[in-house]
């Protein structure tokens, strides 16, 4: 079944935000547009069946649709399932894409599914901040462009990200990992912070990410070290036991495996004046 904007649209919108609510067991009608939509879960498991894959969604799981490519359906599995759903014109994308051609690796990507991503409690929040203003009118073309290149840009930085599989409690415990005094306490730390057993953490962070728990560790804390041998002038051995580095020879060959130069060398050329 083809979906078509001028059969959906109302007044001339320019975008249309909804909320859609799927109960348990009920399957809604295989489909694609003739527009562009994006949607992400507020609350619920179901199950995404998009050309011809299946898929497990979650609370904070997002995804983009594409027009005329993405063919879909979704299955309630709790009691309700809640997306919420931005759709908007191909002609609105079409000329994002020429003026953004990084909108267009995105929404324009020959890729057999489309870009989802799990969000962070932080992009959540973003999120709902910013379907606020879009609730106030659908007729407002510059607020659906912010939102549509602030999206773009995270996602974009998102698919770098060797998190941007995992589930989104893990994201977070990643995310919240960062902090000066969790790096200290390293993997303990990071198994707090997520709320399950150190072997069931190892096992999902295996998984989505191929890494370990000290991979992932020792790259977070690698990440505050580069930022302190940027903005600060603190010595390096310092920076170093500070970020949980208690042998300062592995912390140098870690740095120089990860930024290809040594920290001093790092310093001196990214070094940034007060």
């Amino acid at each position: 079944m083809l979906m078509k904007w001028q059969a959906s649209c109302l007044d001339n919108q320019i975008y249309n935000l909804s909320r859609a609510r799927i109960s348990a067991r009920k399957t809604t009608p295989m489909h694609r547009h003739d527009f562009a939509e994006v949607f992400w879960i507020v609350q619920g498991n179901g199950t995404h069946l998009i050309n011809g894959e299946q898929h497990a969604m979650h609370p904070g799981e997002l995804c983009i649709i594409r027009p005329q490519r993405d063919t879909h359906c979704f299955t309630g599995e709790t009691a309700e399932l809640i997306l919420c759903n931005l759709a908007f014109p191909q002609t609105v994308l079409c000329d994002l894409c020429r003026r953004y051609p990084d909108m267009a690796h995105l929404w324009q990507a020959a890729d057999k599914l489309p870009a989802r991503v799990n969000l962070r409690d932080m992009e959540l929040q973003w999120l709902e901040a910013a379907t606020v203003d879009l609730r106030k009118t659908a007729h407002d073309r510059l607020l659906l462009d912010r939102f549509l290149l602030n999206l773009t840009y995270s996602i974009r930085q998102r698919q770098t990200d060797p998190l941007r599989a995992c589930p989104g409690w893990l994201q977070n415990a990643c995310h919240d990992l960062k902090q000066p005094e969790n790096l200290a306490q390293g993997i303990a730390a990071l198994v707090k912070l997520g709320g399950h057993s150190r072997t069931h953490l190892a096992r999902t962070l295996k998984k989505h990410t191929g890494l370990t728990l000290s991979a992932i560790v020792n790259l977070a804390r690698l990440e505050h070290a580069s930022g302190q041998l940027m903005n600060t002038s603190e010595p390096i051995q310092t920076i170093a036991l500070d970020c949980g580095f208690d042998n300062l020879s592995y912390f140098y060959r870690l740095f120089r495996q990860r930024f290809g130069m040594p920290p001093r060398r790092f310093r001196l050329k990214h070094f940034r004046l007060p």
